[in-house]
């Protein structure tokens, strides 16, 4: 509803926003990969679930283009984004509930399923886990790790303004514990790194916030790097190195390259290598794992970047990859440049941690999806596009700000 009411209001400034149009652009792009994958499909491949699937996959990423454009009517100014940060962290507290009623399952006799508004929502308190964690509401303990791990800075944010009332500042600091202590019980490693990630960033100075630069370009060069060099130029990865007589070596190389996530994306690179343009369309990669990989029980490609160019061809996911280093990077350029001078900035500083933690949360989260893909689950994917939409914000802000600074000094 709100985004209907968005899309009345600014429907005449889509095409403003050169990011619209690489998003429309790539919308196009998607909608013609499904549509000749669904009318030529591989004669090899027996879908369970129809042809019609490819383009049930679209529904994870054209509406959720259309809500990062209409969030940010809502996220223009750093107080619209303080106030969605708070509501962010408000809304993790039926997580703490659900874990709390899933560690005590069997001491209390809790029903697996509670019910309410005669059916309407449904939770679901799975019994207690031995190995894979404690994941609450949601279906898997690394889908809830990915969601406290974007909502984490927030919650660092809100502690680091100033406080005037205690009682606040108390239920702050009990939401910031009750997140850290729901993330170490998910027993997710990516999770467990964020907790120090994001109090890096928070305090960081200039050469920190260069190096998160150089990281993430550093991870899109590196998978570009792989494509070309194994793939294109036939080059056998690694096997220039003597390692066999070197246990050091030989323990990095079986703990990050030799491992089953690792080869999981060697094989997603290889089937790009096949339908480079068009992709193999959405929901084919069990299928197209089952039949050319080494493996039947894959479900995803553990990266979202390949996942998108198996689906579609890579073009689409080079135009995603751009809007998202260039929102992300502008927004740190624009953070980097703010700290230099404070005086440029006319909000108080609370508003300044708040932007940080967007940024923050923006990062950790493309990070994350390198590595594993809880972008199907719809909070996490909504919740996404609200960031890159309040970065979005952020940016138009900053700029909207330094044009009438010059026209005000000329």
């Amino acid at each position: 509803i709100a985004s209907i009411i968005s899309t009345i209001k600014n429907r005449t400034l889509f095409l403003n926003d050169r990011l619209n149009i690489l998003l429309l652009c790539t919308s196009l792009l998607l909608i013609f990969s499904s549509i000749f994958n669904y009318f030529h499909p591989n004669p090899t491949l027996q879908n369970s679930f129809g042809q019609f699937n490819y383009f049930v996959g679209l529904s994870n990423y054209l509406p959720l283009f259309w809500v990062f454009w209409t969030s940010q009517y809502y996220l223009r100014n750093s107080e619209q984004r303080k106030r969605t940060a708070i509501l962010l962290i408000a809304g993790t507290f039926p997580i703490f509930i659900s874990q709390f009623l899933q560690y005590y399952q069997s001491d209390f006799a809790i029903s697996e399923k509670l019910t309410a508004l005669n059916g309407l929502i449904v939770w679901f308190i799975n019994p207690s886990p031995k190995l894979y964690g404690y994941a609450g509401l949601f279906s898997n303990a690394n889908y809830l790790a990915a969601w406290l791990s974007f909502v984490l800075p927030f919650s660092i944010a809100s502690i680091l303004q100033k406080q005037k009332i205690f009682e606040r500042f108390l239920i702050r600091f009990l939401f910031l514990s009750l997140i850290c202590a729901s993330i170490l019980i998910c027993f997710s490693r990516m999770g467990w790194f964020s907790i120090p990630f994001h109090l890096a960033i928070f305090s960081s100075n200039a050469s920190f916030l260069i190096i998160i630069f150089t990281l993430i370009l550093l991870t899109f060069f590196i998978l570009i790097s792989l494509y070309i060099f194994v793939f294109v130029f036939s080059i056998p990865l690694i096997n220039f190195l003597d390692y066999q007589n070197n246990f050091f070596i030989e323990m990095i190389l079986n703990n990050t390259f030799y491992t089953p996530r690792f080869t999981i994306i060697l094989d997603t690179i290889k089937f790009i290598s096949y339908h480079p343009l068009i992709g193999w369309g959405s929901s084919t990669y069990p299928e197209v794992y089952k039949l050319l990989g080494t493996r039947t029980d894959i479900a995803h490609s553990h990266n979202l970047l390949l996942e998108i160019a198996f689906n579609y061809g890579i073009i689409p996911a080079i135009l995603l990859t751009i809007i998202f280093l260039f929102i992300v990077l502008k927004s740190l350029y624009l953070e980097l440049k703010i700290n230099k001078n404070s005086s440029f900035y006319r909000y108080k500083k609370s508003y300044l941690i708040f932007n940080k933690a967007w940024i923050s949360s923006a990062i950790f989260i493309g990070i994350s999806q390198m590595v594993d893909i809880q972008y199907y689950d719809l909070r996490i994917s909504l919740g996404l596009w609200i960031i890159l939409g309040g970065l979005r914000s952020y940016i138009n802000e900053i700029n909207y700000f330094e044009n009438n600074l010059i026209i005000k000094n000329s």
